[in-house]
C-alpha cells in the first residue's frame, strides 16, 4: 500500500486574500442542539480572544459540521488559541480540525495551532458496522441504498480516491458502462460519508419500475470483469480526472481552506490537496485497482457474494 506524508500542517500561504481564513470542523451529527452549542462556543471564543471575525460561514455534511472564519490581519493566532482553549474545556464536543489559508506573513504562528495532515485516528466503533441494504419506492422509481466500510484507512487514501475516479468519475468509467450493460436507464452512484465518526461508502441505485437487485448484481459482475482486465487508458483517465478534481479547490482561498478541513475531518487525506501531483503519482496502478475492488465490497456483501 502506498502511504503519504503525515507531518505537514494544514496551512497554505495565499496572497489573494488580505485576511486570514480559518476553517474549523467537528465530526458530529448536525441537529438544532449541536448548532446552538457551536454558536455559543463561537461567541465565547470572540469574547475571550477580543477578536471579532469579519465573516463566519457555516457549512455541514454527512457526519460533520464546521465554519470558515475570516479574521482581521494579525489576529488569527489570538482567535485560534482561544478556540483551542475553549474546545479543550468543552466536554460536549470532540476536538476540532483546523486549517488556515492567508498571507504568508500571517501563517508562522498558525502552523502550531492548526491540524496536521493525518494526525487524528477515527473514533471508529470497536466492531465495524456491517454493510447494509435499504430499499424504497418513490414515484415509480425503485431506490436501493447500500452502505459499507470505507477502504481508505487500509487501502490508502490516495489509492481509494483514484479507485473512486476509476469506477465512477463520469461517462465512460467502469460503473456507468457496467450499469448500461445491465439496464440502460438505471443509475448507480457512490459517495463517502461519516457514520459514528468512521468513514463509510454509500451506493445508491435508481431504476424505473422494479428489479433493482438483479440489475445491481449484473452491474457488479460486469464491473469486476472490467477491473480484472483494466486498460491503461481507463487508469490514465482516472488519474487525470482525479488531479483536476484536487486542483479545483485552489480556485479560491475560501474554497481551499474549507476543503482542507473537510478532507481531514472526513478522513479522505488532506495531503491529497496539499501535494496532489506528488501523492497521486506515487500510487501504482495495481493499488488503484485493488482499492476499486475494495470499494465494491459492500455491494458484494449485501448480495451474498463475500
Amino acid at each position: 500500500m502506498t502511504t503519504i506524508s503525515r507531518t505537514r500542517p494544514l496551512v497554505v500561504a495565499d496572497q489573494r486574500s488580505v485576511f486570514t481564513l480559518v476553517a474549523v470542523h467537528w465530526r458530529i451529527q448536525t441537529d438544532q442542539y449541536v448548532e446552538g452549542h457551536l454558536i455559543s462556543l463561537m461567541q465565547q471564543v470572540e469574547a475571550h480572544s477580543g477578536v471579532t471575525p469579519l465573516a463566519l460561514e457555516w457549512c455541514s455534511g454527512e457526519g460533520f459540521l464546521g465554519a470558515v472564519v475570516s479574521l482581521p490581519p494579525g489576529e488569527a493566532a489570538q482567535w485560534t488559541q482561544a478556540l483551542r482553549s475553549a474546545s479543550t474545556e468543552n466536554f460536549l464536543l470532540p476536538d476540532p480540525f483546523l486549517a488556515c489559508v492567508g498571507p504568508s506573513h500571517e501563517l508562522i504562528e498558525m502552523e502550531g495551532l492548526v491540524s496536521t495532515a493525518g494526525e487524528a485516528d477515527f473514533s471508529a466503533p470497536e466492531e465495524p458496522e456491517p454493510s447494509t441494504l435499504r430499499r424504497s419506492e418513490v414515484s415509480g422509481f425503485e431506490q436501493l441504498f447500500v452502505s459499507g466500510e470505507d477502504p481508505g484507512p487500509t487501502a490508502g487514501q490516495a489509492a481509494t480516491f483514484l479507485g473512486i475516479c476509476l469506477l465512477a468519475a463520469g461517462p465512460g468509467t467502469i460503473l456507468p458502462d457496467s450499469v448500461t450493460s445491465a439496464h440502460h436507464s438505471a443509475l448507480l452512484q457512490v459517495s463517502r460519508t461519516l457514520s459514528r465518526g468512521a468513514p463509510r461508502i454509500n451506493w445508491q441505485l435508481i431504476v424505473a419500475g422494479q428489479g433493482g437487485l438483479p440489475i445491481m448484481a449484473t452491474a457488479l459482475s460486469r464491473a469486476e470483469e472490467l477491473l480484472e482486465r483494466c486498460e491503461a487508458d481507463r487508469l490514465h483517465r482516472a488519474r487525470r480526472y482525479g488531479l483536476a478534481n484536487l486542483r479545483r479547490p485552489w480556485c479560491s482561498p475560501q474554497q481551499l481552506v474549507r476543503s482542507l478541513a473537510q478532507y481531514e475531518t472526513a478522513g479522505w487525506g488532506a495531503q491529497l490537496l496539499l501535494e496532489p501531483d506528488e501523492v497521486l503519482n506515487a500510487v501504482p496502478d495495481a493499488d488503484v485497482i485493488q482499492a476499486a475492488e475494495s470499494l465494491l465490497r459492500p455491494l458484494r456483501e449485501v448480495l451474498g457474494r463475500s
